[in-house]
């Protein structure tokens, strides 16, 4: 099969200004990029002077965290945006490993019930995307919430020795993947101690190490800690969700201009969110002292009026006509309100 895409704004085939020219497909791959007059072709389109360029990467898909994501294997919400490569497992969540069969690393963001996870790891759940492929390209990171909750079982709390231990094996599949990621402002992971961190940059060798810095606009706290955390170790460092907050911009612009000198001997990365919005579980807004526990027994504990008067005491002052449900598991009337 041979493609000839005529008379098109070409971006990414050199720096600079974008090159007018025809673009020349032979089987699955782009095998020219010029000016071709007389060339033939199985199939010619005139561009029309539109523009083309290489698909784009979204480094930070969440759509795995949606039992819906194996669903939509066409992926067209993605395609019809020019994203032709997704990476997921992005803030310590992943579809695999799912240790002890546990899926509960998920559960603020799917509606589990839908979920049918029958691969463990990594290699079982990549070559069920390869039998059933998506409409994309699909990369992932392995969700450090997933291997903490898989070695803790039901208990919360930092590991024990022989938890920690067992780290190397639980993160066996490294090499399938890009990397970790770890969100330190989950109930799971903040309790993760700097011994088991160490591990697991140790494990990573050269790979990625995205780590959430969302917590609050403590950005240049934020940047410390990482710097103090990944030093000595060869991961590559991507930093995901800092952005700055309402009434905390001089902050902001403070640790964007101290960036230089705090990893001044790091290569180190950033994903942008280029979205007014944000779209996060709702039990984000709860208080540290609620989530404790895993959402069963938190929902369980609302039930009691005292805890629910406590609640509304320690929930943040937010604005209701800014905030959307965008989707409720078993609610669906929910959707769309304030």
């Amino acid at each position: 099969m041979t493609l000839l895409v005529k008379n098109v704004k070409i971006f990414g085939a050199r720096k600079g200004a974008p090159l007018m020219g025809d673009i020349f497909v032979s089987g699955e791959r782009v095998s020219a990029i010029g000016n071709f007059p007389p060339k033939k072709a199985g199939e010619i389109i005139d561009g029309l002077g539109m523009t083309a360029c290489p698909g784009f990467i979204d480094v930070h898909s969440e759509s795995d965290h949606y039992g819906s994501f194996l669903e939509a294997k066409e992926q067209l919400n993605f395609l019809r945006q020019g994203i032709t490569t997704a990476i997921g497992g992005q803030d310590g969540l992943s579809l695999a490993p799912v240790l002890a069969a546990r899926k509960e690393p998920l559960e603020g963001w799917s509606d589990l019930h839908r979920t049918n996870a029958n691969w463990r790891t990594i290699t079982e759940f990549l070559a069920l995307m390869r039998r059933h492929p998506l409409g994309t390209n699909f990369g992932t990171l392995i969700g450090y919430g997933n291997i903490r909750r898989g070695l803790l079982g039901k208990r919360t709390g930092p590991l024990k020795k022989e938890e920690i231990e067992a780290l190397p094996k639980a993160l066996a599949d490294l090499s399938e993947t890009f990397g970790v990621s770890f969100n330190p402002n989950s109930v799971s992971e903040s309790r993760a101690s700097e011994r088991e961190l160490k591990i697991v940059l140790r494990e990573l060798k050269s790979k990625i190490f995205s780590i959430n810095a969302e917590n609050g606009g403590e950005f240049l706290t934020d940047l410390r800690k990482i710097k103090k955390l990944v030093a000595g170790s060869r991961a590559r460092i991507l930093i995901t969700d800092f952005y700055p907050l309402i009434g905390r911009e001089q902050e902001y612009e403070e640790a964007l201009a101290g960036f230089s000198d705090i990893f001044e001997d790091r290569e180190v990365y950033f994903d942008i969110v280029p979205f007014g919005s944000r779209q996060i579980p709702i039990a984000y807004f709860l208080p540290a002292w609620l989530k404790k526990k895993d959402l069963v027994r938190t929902t369980k504990e609302l039930d009691d009026s005292t805890v629910r008067a406590r609640l509304k005491k320690s929930l943040p002052e937010l604005d209701g006509d800014k905030i959307f449900v965008a989707k409720a598991f078993g609610h669906a009337a929910m959707t769309g309100r304030s």
